[in-house]
C-alpha cells in the first residue's frame, strides 16, 4: 500500500510488485507510468495545492481498497503473478541500462550539434 502526496518516482512500489505484492497506490502520480489496473488498485485522488503542489488521495477509497484486496483472493493471487510478471518484462538491468545509455548518447549528441 502506497498511498503518497508526492513522489518522483515511487520505486519502492515497482519493488513490490516485482516480490508478487498486490499494490494500492496513489492515481494521477508517477506510478501510473509503470502500474497497471491488472495487478494494482488506484486510490483516488486530487491536485491540491495545501503545501505546494501535490496530490490529494482519497481516504475512504483506500479503506475500500484495503477491504477489497482482504476480501478478494483471486484479486490478489491474479495481481501477484501479473504484477511480477510485468515487472520481469519490463524494469529488467539490461533493458534499464540499454535505456538509461539510449538517454545519455541522445543527451550528448544533441549538446555536441
Amino acid at each position: 500500500m502506497a498511498p503518497y502526496r508526492a513522489d518522483a518516482f515511487n520505486l519502492p512500489v515497482l519493488e513490490a510488485s516485482a516480490c508478487g505484492v498486490p499494490v494500492i497506490c496513489t492515481k494521477y502520480g508517477p506510478t501510473d507510468d509503470f502500474m497497471q489496473d491488472d495487478f494494482a488498485l488506484f486510490i483516488d485522488s486530487v491536485l491540491t495545492t495545501f503545501s505546494g503542489l501535490q496530490l490529494g488521495p482519497s481516504l475512504d477509497h483506500l479503506i475500500e481498497l484495503m477491504f477489497r484486496v482482504m476480501d478478494d483472493e483471486n484479486w490478489r493471487n491474479n495481481a501477484s503473478r501479473m504484477g511480477a510478471a510485468h515487472a520481469a518484462a519490463n524494469y529488467n538491468w539490461d533493458d534499464m541500462a540499454a535505456r538509461l545509455l539510449d538517454v545519455i548518447f541522445t543527451s550528448h549528441s544533441d549538446s555536441v550539434r
